[in-house]
């Protein structure tokens, strides 16, 4: 009683689509005839959106000499940078295939296709880095003198956001009838995939007042020297969110060619995926100080923050009748 009442249901929604389709070619449906109506719809919205902000951002180099005999200053590096990149994507394959044979050729064989697919996606994507008043300072001093130098100084601040957000759906439906061509013998397949997904990601940034300080004094300073020294602020925010869908409909139905015999397919496949990132890294007044005469010296102050949300779904419906 069961398996009658789906057969029913399927069988109603193929020739509901399928009746449909003829009516779009504007033909009126005859006994012995063939119908196969498909209706593939895909709405899809992405936007990206990245935001990279640098406020009075100051780099100084300072070196004096008194008298100074064989005084020399070396390398120097600074760097204050802030960066945002944001991705936003969608990506929709829907291939529908629909085979017929035979069917039409005794009075009252109907053969009827219906098949639709419907696909909404919305991906959001947003990156914001920030660095507010990012110094830098490398001074050197030496008095009198002799043979003073200075050695590599590289010094960075850097603020970094990476978002990215995306939707990805292929949904392929195949339906094929062969026979079913004896009077009172029917055959519908009728097939409906649809697919919900959002994601949505974000990321951000922020560095306020990152600092970074190489002083090195020397007084009279026979053989003075600095070393390298090294210096760094960082922050950096790094989110994802994705959407994976796929789904594969097949129906085949041979034969059924019997007097009243009646085949009937129906396949319904639904799916909603929801996916959110949010990854936010944030320094306050990250600070290096280091005073001469220097070795070797590496400071670093870092903030990192990565967040990732994904779905994941394949649906696969195989139905074949002999």
């Amino acid at each position: 009683m069961r398996k009658s009442i789906l057969a029913c249901v399927a069988l109603t929604a193929a020739l509901v689509l399928a009746l449909s389709a003829g009516a779009w070619a504007d033909v009126a449906p005859t006994p012995g005839s063939q119908d196969i109506g498909q209706l593939a719809t895909s709405e899809q919205s992405a936007s990206s959106t990245a935001t990279s902000t640098q406020t009075s951002p100051a780099n100084q180099a300072i070196s004096v000499n008194i008298l100074s005999p064989h005084a020399g200053t070396g390398s120097v590096t600074q760097t204050n940078s802030s960066a945002a990149t944001s991705s936003a994507g969608n990506t929709n394959g829907t291939t529908q295939t629909a085979q017929q044979a035979d069917g039409g050729t005794c009075c009252g064989g109907t053969q009827a296709i219906g098949q639709a697919a419907g696909s909404g996606q919305e991906a959001t994507s947003s990156a914001t880095s920030t660095q507010t008043n990012p110094s830098n300072q490398a001074i050197s001093v030496n008095i009198l003198s002799p043979q003073a130098g200075s050695g590599d100084v590289n010094q960075s601040n850097s603020s970094s956001a990476t978002s990215s957000a995306g939707n990805t759906n292929g949904t392929t439906q195949t339906a094929g009838q062969a026979g079913g061509g004896c009077c009172g013998g029917v055959q519908a397949i009728g097939q409906e995939a649809d697919n919900h997904q959002v994601a949505g990601s974000q990321a951000t940034s922020t560095q306020v007042n990152p600092s970074n300080q190489a002083i090195s004094v020397s007084i009279l300073s026979p053989g003075a020297g600095s070393g390298d020294v090294t210096q760094s602020n960082s922050s950096s925010a790094n989110s994802s969110a994705g959407n994976t869908n796929g789904t594969t409909q097949t129906a085949a139905q041979w034969a059924g060619g019997c007097c009243g015999a009646v085949q009937a397919i129906g396949q319904a496949a639904f799916n909603a995926q929801h996916a959110t990132s949010a990854a936010t890294s944030t320094q306050w007044c990250p600070s290096n100080l280091a005073f001469g005469p220097f070795g070797e010296l590496t400071q670093s102050n870092a903030s990192a923050a990565m967040s990732a949300a994904g779905n994941t779904n394949g649906t696969s419906q195989f139905g074949t009748q002999a």
